[in-house]
């Protein structure tokens, strides 16, 4: 079972494959996999319920490891180059999606309901949120993506939702009308 997908170019895909813990490269012109990487553990390189998976702005590639309690950042060829979130205070639990903004990389944590942001040496820059229903809360929060205004849009599953951010956390908008989505991971 595959969550997310991530376009390489016009022939081609990535795709978090959680169930295999690997991240296979499709060209969809053909339907060949290209190349897998990626194996079940916990090393560099390896996987565990890779959840989400995008590119920053220099083209690595950003993988979300649900059960590994990190982010992964790889060249685009599959090398790991380092990891996010993997130790500290401020340790990840449960992270969902990763949405990177130049040298930022701002996670969901599901089960935490929260917004964490890291910079690429792994050190803690902030957080936001709470878990509730009120404006700038969250209940289990997953994906997300920037808009063409750099704001942020979280899907806040739970609450039935999508919320409106600016980079550094300060609520902005909801969807007026709630979302009637049952999510079952």
């Amino acid at each position: 079972m595959s969550q997310r997908v991530s376009f390489l170019n016009n022939n081609e895909i990535l795709i978090a494959d959680q169930s295999n813990n690997r991240i296979q490269h499709i060209n969809i012109q053909t339907g060949t996999v290209v190349k897998t990487f990626g194996k079940e553990g916990e090393g560099k390189g390896h996987f565990k319920t890779p959840l989400s998976i995008c590119f920053d702005d220099t083209e690595r590639i950003v993988v979300t490891e649900f059960k590994n309690n990190r982010v992964q950042v790889m060249s685009k060829e599959g090398e790991a180059l380092f990891t996010i979130g993997d130790n500290g205070p401020e340790k990840l639990s449960t992270p969902y999606g990763c949405v990177p903004y130049k040298n930022i990389f701002l996670v969901t944590e599901r089960d935490n309901h929260v917004m964490k942001a890291f910079d690429a040496s792994n050190t803690f820059l902030y957080k936001f949120g709470e878990k509730g229903n009120q404006d700038g809360q969250f209940d289990a929060p997953r994906g997300m993506c920037l808009d063409g205004s750099n704001n942020l849009l979280v899907c806040d599953s739970n609450n039935n939702r999508v919320q409106q951010f600016s980079l550094d956390g300060r609520f902005t908008g909801k969807t007026t009308v709630p979302l009637q989505v049952k999510y079952t991971f």
